[in-house]
């Protein structure tokens, strides 16, 4: 199949009266870049269900050594991926989980690493060893800073500003998501017994987290003594 045949099959359908859809639309491109191919990205991850929205123009790993014709409306990255860092989803091959994660979060943003961790799909140290046997690929200095964020163990992009902003100001005695009363504090002096708390709903996956997050404080606020202001 050549390139012009996604550009034709897009605008006029299969010949039957039905139009391509997104999931046809990524298996093609899959299918005409040529053998050894795999969704990649923002595509794979929207294929996994990390994401809810497809993009308009998917990229597509490709072997290095492939001088196949060039395919409309797709991004071939020519990059050799290891066996283990590609899978199998609904009968296309996609990038591994761990991957797409780190690919689709240089892509569309921290919040897609934020995600995936929160939702328990992948883990800090299944994407670091991840990222080391892929570090030479495109968008891999910026991954890996997303990754040495996440190190210091803050949930939210705004929880990781803050731990940046405690580190650069010397502040010490300090841990992140501590837990406390039944809940995990954000950040928490515990030899002073001082909770930080982030909020934001910037920074929660949907509006139940949000007001999730609110209970605990409420709740949090009820447990402690008031400070009244004396040492």
């Amino acid at each position: 199949m050549r390139a012009i045949h996604l550009l034709t099959l897009r605008n006029s359908g299969l010949g039957t009266g039905r139009t391509v859809d997104d999931r046809m639309r990524m298996r093609l491109a899959v299918l005409q870049t040529g053998p050894g191919a795999a969704l990649a990205g923002a595509a794979a991850a929207w294929w996994h269900g990390l994401v809810s929205r497809v993009p308009d123009v998917p990229v597509v790993v490709a072997p290095h050594g492939r001088h196949g014709t060039r395919v409309e409306d797709v991004t071939v990255w020519h990059r050799t991926v290891a066996p283990r860092d590609l899978t199998e989803v609904d009968g296309l091959t996609v990038t591994g989980l761990e991957l797409t994660v780190l690919d689709a979060s240089v892509t569309l943003g921290v919040k897609v690493m934020d995600s995936a961790l929160l939702n328990k799909k992948v883990t800090v140290a299944a994407l670091d060893t991840v990222q080391r046997r892929n570090a030479g690929r495109r968008g891999s200095p910026r991954a890996r800073s997303m990754l040495e964020a996440m190190s210091s163990g803050a949930r939210s992009e705004a929880e990781r500003i803050t731990a940046k902003l405690l580190e650069g100001s010397g502040f010490t005695g300090w841990s992140a998501n501590t837990p406390a009363c039944g809940y995990v504090l954000d950040f928490a002096f515990e030899a002073s017994k001082i909770a930080i708390e982030i909020d934001g709903m910037a920074f929660h996956s949907d509006a139940v987290a949000f007001q999730r997050d609110r209970t605990r404080q409420n709740d949090l606020v009820r447990s402690v003594q008031p400070y009244d202001g004396n040492p």
